[in-house]
C-alpha cells in the first residue's frame, strides 16, 4: 500500500463482490415470501373452489329428490333449486369472493367481474335435473343419463 492510498484494489473488488452476495440474497428472500404470499392466496381461492363443488354434489338443498322416496340423490343438481339469487348461500361462497358456475343451467350463475383476477377452478361431473325426479323416470332414463362436467370458478373480488 502506498502513502496516502486510502484502499487498495483488492479491498475495493472484495467490498463489491460482498455486498453483490447480499443483494442476491436479500432478492432471494424477497422472491420466497413472494411466493408463499402468492401460494397463501392460491390455497384459500381454492379450498373454496373444492368447498364450493362439494356442496354443490352433496348439499340437500340442491340435489334431486326423488318424489316419492323423499331421498336426497348425491351428485345431481336440481337446476329448479338454485338460481342467481340464492347461488352464494347454497354453495358457501363467502361474500368478498365472486363466483361463476358454468354449465348447471342455459346461462351461467355468476355473481361478480372476474376480469383480470387470480382464479381457482374446479370441474365436477354432475347429473343435472329440472325439478323432483318420480320413481319412474329414476328407474328408466335417469340412471342412464350421461353427467355433465359443471365447471366453478372463485375469485377474491
Amino acid at each position: 500500500m502506498k502513502k496516502g492510498q486510502v484502499f487498495s484494489l483488492d479491498f475495493l473488488l472484495s467490498l463489491a463482490l460482498v455486498l453483490l452476495a447480499i443483494g442476491l440474497v436479500i432478492r432471494g428472500i424477497e422472491l420466497a415470501k413472494y411466493d408463499q404470499k402468492d401460494e397463501e392466496i392460491y390455497s384459500e381461492l381454492r379450498a373454496i373452489a373444492e368447498n364450493t363443488g362439494n356442496l354443490l354434489t352433496g348439499n340437500p338443498e340442491i340435489n334431486c329428490t326423488v318424489r316419492q322416496l323423499e331421498v336426497s340423490i348425491m351428485n345431481c343438481a336440481d337446476t329448479a333449486k338454485i338460481n342467481s339469487s340464492n347461488a352464494r348461500a347454497k354453495l358457501g361462497i363467502p361474500t368478498e369472493f365472486g363466483f361463476s358456475v358454468i354449465n348447471l343451467s342455459a346461462t351461467p350463475i355468476s355473481a361478480g367481474t372476474q376480469g383480470e383476477k387470480d382464479f381457482a377452478e374446479v370441474k365436477r361431473k354432475v347429473l343435472l335435473h329440472n325439478g323432483d325426479i318420480t320413481k319412474q323416470e329414476y328407474n328408466t332414463t335417469f340412471r342412464q343419463q350421461a353427467p355433465a362436467e359443471v365447471s366453478i370458478r372463485v375469485w377474491r373480488e
